[in-house]
């Protein structure tokens, strides 16, 4: 059994200033510590990937593989 740390409640309207700043924080850390940040542009790029492959997928009405071979906005084809 693992004891998880206390969350803080972050009111709804807060949340996006309040992520954002700790992404920025963790950048700007992992660039003075020389270390990789928790959350890499290669994560968002693979994050956005899945994403657009739902919408391509919905789109086709088929399976997609990835990566995907067209990596355009699936959207731009409507």
């Amino acid at each position: 059994h693992i004891e998880a740390p206390e969350w803080d409640a972050i009111p709804v309207e807060e949340r996006r200033v309040y992520c954002n700043r700790k992404l920025a924080q963790d950048l700007i850390a992992s660039i003075e510590k020389d270390c990789q940040p928790v959350s890499s542009g290669e994560d968002g790029r693979m994050a956005l990937e899945m994403i657009l492959s739902v919408y391509a997928s919905t789109i086709s009405g088929a399976k997609v593989s990835l990566p995907l071979a067209d990596r355009g906005h699936p959207l731009t084809s409507l």
